[in-house]
């Protein structure tokens, strides 16, 4: 369940407005939950708490922050639920269409 990965309360409604928007998504890539993604520079593999490989986005969890750059360096697109002003709706935009 997402809302067991929430440090604090900002942290549990963007993951709660994500869920209750969940139908938005029906026709979006789907994320694998606590996928893999392997920095191609350093061979090292980093766990992402949502991974839509396809689309080369991830979304972390707070107590994933400090992957961040890494991701965003490996040329993915990075969202972190620690971000200032982060929306769900800025996520499900970001989703592809299958």
């Amino acid at each position: 369940n997402l809302l067991n990965w929430a440090t604090d309360e900002t942290e549990a409604e963007l993951l709660q407005d994500l869920i209750a928007k969940s139908d938005l998504l029906t026709s979006k890539e789907k994320p694998v939950m606590n996928g893999t993604m392997l920095d191609l520079a350093t061979q090292e593999e980093y766990t992402c708490d949502l991974i839509w490989k396809q689309a080369k986005m991830v979304f972390l969890a707070a107590e994933n922050e400090d992957i961040v750059q890494v991701i965003l360096n490996g040329g993915w697109t990075c969202f972190c639920s620690v971000t200032p002003g982060l929306t769900a709706d800025e996520i499900i935009r970001t989703i592809p269409e299958v």
